[in-house]
């Protein structure tokens, strides 16, 4: 019984013992609960990336970003296109001014026409292709960290239709800076050569009907000459009946549209993935060993003043551009705007269709005369070919042609193919005219024909354009064939050809 008790005694006491240890011992901390695992629709591993930096060359846009970002898991194709089993990202994001992307976290933003850092443009600037389907973003983030070193890009994003999609690229990736170098001060110039014409199409709907490029030193084969200016006009001008620019008072206009005498505030678009200046801008390329270092300017104020005297325009500028430089200068010489609109008058010679001469009448003169008097430095030929009937009375098709030539083919007329032109250049034949106010037959210069019918005339043109191909045969006869048009609005043809004997003075 004693042994009984002790053993009890003992057992109550190891209890004891054993309640007091546990009472003292902490309970082991798990920690915080494991954050849940988030699953995406789409989870990749990106190995490609570029940029493109851009600068603040579109902040005045409708759309505004400074950078452009493309991620992928795959390349594209040849041809540019997308890789069915590839996931890419193409995002358009407002960054701080610097040519790689910053660290930070870049949210969606549906407030694409300004600048607010930080953002991903939304709407349809911003997009995921997958599977060769394009998906717009709803919502998401684009996170940055290691910039300076080892970029780590990763994207969260939500499409409008609810899927998720993921992916981190993480290394060194591949940018350019396509940001525009604006002009760092005011520029004085005198301009020496223009090209002007006539906008119908391609200028946005923005009603400008007039372009004036005006350039500072280009060489004898049209090439800019570093270093030297180039200041393009965009607006909206006036022309009298015969195409040529009315002079006036232009202004710089900020509206979306012109008006007539303003030229349009300098832009910039995207043009292919790059910075390209629109409207009014001026281009100075300063480095004479770098074609492509130039400095921008946008004229954002000013006017522009154009007089004419005689065949010479004037034209003189005073611009302001959107960062504050100055621009002044001046330009004198001829202004002639390609494809300007002319008022025609019809007349009642003028060819109805087609005509196609023919030479076949009883008598026929095809005579050449040469000339060192026409033109001044060159040396002219002029083919007339005469036709008569029985009574010698004109009958049928006349025809005067009439080529530029140099000093030195005086002996006889030379072979070769002459383009109508205006400009009396050797190589040409000669711009024609035609009107009837010289007497019954008409009075005619340069290259025209006209058609005899009953002893009147009844159709009669000067060539507007085409050629004409002369060629002396080993024979020493001539063969002539030529295909002109008119000036009509709708131009018609009058063309034909001979051969035979000249007669040559």
């Amino acid at each position: 019984m004693k042994k009984y008790l002790l053993f009890t005694i003992a057992l109550f006491a190891a209890l004891a013992m054993q309640s007091c240890k546990d009472d003292k011992t902490d309970e082991p901390n798990p920690g915080p609960d494991p954050e849940p695992t988030v699953e995406y629709d789409v989870d990749t591993v990106s190995s490609i990336c570029e940029g493109i930096y851009f600068g603040d060359a579109y902040l005045s846009n409708d759309e505004v970003y400074t950078y452009y970002l493309s991620i992928s898991d795959l390349p594209v194709l040849d041809g540019g296109y997308t890789d069915s089993e590839g996931t890419y990202y193409i995002l358009r994001l407002n960054t701080p001014f610097e040519e790689q992307i910053a660290n930070g976290t870049y949210t969606m933003t549906e407030e694409t026409n300004k600048y607010t850092e930080y953002t991903i443009l939304g709407g349809n600037y911003s997009y995921i292709v997958y599977q060769n389907q394009q998906f717009f973003i709803k919502e998401g983030t684009l996170t940055v960290t290691n910039a300076e070193t080892k970029p780590r890009i990763e994207i969260e994003m939500t499409t409008t239709e609810g899927s998720t999609f993921h992916t981190v690229y993480e290394g060194i990736y591949f940018y350019y800076n396509k940001s525009i170098e604006w002009l760092k001060q005011d520029m004085n110039t005198k301009m020496t050569s223009v090209y002007s014409w006539y906008l119908e199409e391609m200028n946005e709907d923005r009603n400008a009907n007039l372009n004036i490029t005006l350039y500072e030193n280009i060489d004898a084969d049209g090439w800019l000459v570093p270093p030297s200016s180039v200041l393009i006009f965009v607006g909206r001008g006036e022309f009298d009946d015969d195409g040529n620019l009315i002079p006036g008072t232009f202004t710089i206009t900020n509206d979306e549209e012109a008006s007539d005498y303003t030229f349009l505030a300098g832009g910039c678009i995207n043009f292919m993935n790059a910075p390209f200046p629109t409207s009014t801008n001026f281009c100075y390329y300063y480095d004479p060993e770098n074609s492509s270092a130039v400095q921008v300017g946008l004229a954002q104020s000013g006017t522009v003043e154009i007089e004419k005297n005689g065949d010479n325009y004037t034209l003189t500028y005073d611009l302001t551009t959107d960062k504050g430089k100055k621009l002044t200068g001046s330009y004198t010489g001829p202004i002639v705007v390609q494809d300007a609109p002319k008022v025609i008058e019809k007349n009642e010679w003028d060819l109805s269709e087609d005509h196609e001469l023919s030479f076949n009448a009883p008598n026929i003169n095809v005579q050449a005369f040469g000339s060192k008097y026409t033109i001044s430095g060159a040396y002219t030929w002029q083919f007339q070919f005469k036709q008569y009937n029985e009574n010698w009375q004109y009958v049928s098709d006349q025809l005067v042609i009439e080529v530029v030539c140099d000093l030195n083919e005086s002996e006889e007329p030379v072979s070769g193919v002459f383009q109508i032109s205006d400009s009396d250049e050797v190589g040409t034949a000669r711009k024609g005219t035609f009107n009837m106010s010289g007497g019954v037959d008409g009075f005619g210069l340069g290259t025209y024909f006209k058609y005899y019918e009953n002893d009147v005339v009844r159709w009669a043109a000067g060539a507007n354009g085409g050629e004409v191909e002369i060629t002396k045969n080993d024979d020493g006869t001539y063969t002539i064939t030529f295909d002109f048009l008119d000036g009509q609005a709708e131009p018609k043809h009058f063309k034909g050809t001979w051969t035979g004997e000249l007669e040559i003075f």
